[in-house]
């Protein structure tokens, strides 16, 4: 009887802490990586196509980016759900459309959504990971 009581126990904290273990297990291998953040709008977004407005300080592309992150975190998780909403630009979107107004904007270059994926990208890149849908047999890409 006293080990049916220790299984039961080791069965118990299994449960209770794979899905904890499992999200840390994501986090630790989809670090935050400022320097890729910071890289995207110096490379991915400058050249001949650049507009003439200066670029905002990475204080400021940081902070922004933080909040789309801290957004994110708020929304439901997708897991095995693949409605068209859980995808990237639906949730950009959304995110878009729920910034008040006033809010501090990074200015008219990069965009807001630009802001947003390379957030998602490179700053939180675990929390993108646990909201977006996963498929089972094929993922027709983000």
């Amino acid at each position: 009887m006293r080990k049916a009581g220790v299984v039961a126990v080791v069965v118990a904290a299994a449960v209770v802490l794979s899905p904890a273990v499992a999200v840390a297990g994501v986090h630790v291998t989809h670090p935050r990586d400022e320097a890729a953040f910071l890289d995207y709008f110096d490379g991915h977004l400058s050249g001949e196509d650049t507009p003439p407005t200066p670029m905002p300080s990475t204080d400021a592309l940081l902070e922004q980016g933080d909040r789309a992150c801290a957004w994110l975190a708020t929304q439901p998780w997708a897991m095995l759900r693949t409605d068209e909403k859980f995808r990237f630009a639906a949730m950009a979107d959304k995110y878009l459309d729920q910034m008040s107004p006033h809010s501090d904007r990074v200015g008219p270059f990069p965009t807001q959504y630009d802001v947003a994926g390379a957030a998602w990208t490179y700053l939180c890149p675990a929390t993108r990971y646990l909201q977006k849908p996963h498929y089972v047999f094929n993922q027709p890409g983000d």
